[in-house]
């Protein structure tokens, strides 16, 4: 038990730092939408921008693959 519990404050000890040090290199957070200043990130978000894509992936831990649960544009009671 002793060993495990040593084994336990070592791991503690030795992620806690690299956690906190991690944090100091984040951004801050900016109150609006800074867009991009580079030439051709912004040619490129043109062109997207014409091809009027959109997709909108919705997945969570209620999923099931295969499984139609709501919203369905064709009902799997149908024949």
């Amino acid at each position: 038990m002793k060993s495990k519990l040593s084994y336990l404050l070592l791991l503690f000890f030795v992620i806690a730092p690299s956690t906190l040090s991690a944090q100091t290199f984040a951004h801050g957070r900016s109150s609006s939408y800074v867009w991009s200043r580079d030439e051709t990130v912004l040619r490129k978000l043109d062109q997207w921008q014409d091809l009027k894509f959109g997709m909108i992936i919705h997945y969570g831990l209620y999923s099931e693959l295969g499984i139609v649960e709501s919203w369905s544009i064709c009902s799997e009671e149908e024949d």
